[in-house]
């Protein structure tokens, strides 16, 4: 016993302390859709299957499942797609993949007109494009990120004008604070999911 003390108390040094526990911080991130308008083409609807911002290293989703969106009735509107918790840090770059374009067009060559459905096919199902400025997620804060699908620049048409039905995706980005005019949000789609009488909720 008292060998063992003896060594314990010498030539052992000290401990290092051990550093507190560090908690990871986190954000929000506010996704909107909007979209710029294109003659002739009444409905755009695409699946949106993923939607990620990268700092060059690590990269985190801002969409929390697969969702169906109708851009042409985003038309000079913007809708909330998501509303996640990123880790903080400065992300640099965006991607967002899709899928299951569906065209919806007014055909004028017959009388009288009708609505024609196209079913799309996209030239690439996953697009990346820079952020203009980069998107900085602080701790406890909020930033929007603006999505406006280029319809016009999206759907390739012909020497005549007319669509081909290919897609290739074009979006311009914009990062907003939550109190800029853009940040408002227009059109926010829900369910009710439950309801109490007695509590009046």
């Amino acid at each position: 016993v008292l060998a063992g003390i003896a060594l314990s108390s010498c030539g052992g040094g000290s401990q290092a302390p051990v550093p507190p526990f560090s908690q990871a911080t986190t954000g929000n991130v506010a996704v909107l859709g909007t979209d710029a308008p294109m003659a002739n083409v009444l409905a755009f609807r695409v699946t949106v299957t993923g939607l990620t911002v990268s700092d060059g290293t690590n990269t985190v989703s801002l969409l929390t499942e697969p969702q169906e969106i109708e851009f042409v009735r985003l038309s000079g509107l913007r809708g909330l797609i998501d509303l996640r918790s990123v880790p903080t840090g400065t992300y640099t770059s965006f991607t967002a993949t899709l899928a299951s374009p569906m065209i919806s067009v007014l055909n004028t060559a017959v009388t009288p007109p009708t609505v024609q459905a196209v079913n799309a096919t996209l030239t690439q199902s996953s697009v990346t494009v820079n952020l203009p400025q980069p998107l900085t997620v602080t701790d406890g804060g909020l930033v929007v990120l603006v999505v406006d699908l280029r319809l016009e620049d999206s759907l390739m048409t012909d020497a005549n004008g007319d669509l081909t039905g290919q897609v290739n995706p074009r979006v311009a980005l914009r990062v907003v604070p939550p109190d800029a005019p853009d940040a408002e949000i227009d059109e926010l789609r829900g369910g009710v999911v439950s309801v109490d009488m007695a509590g009046s909720t």
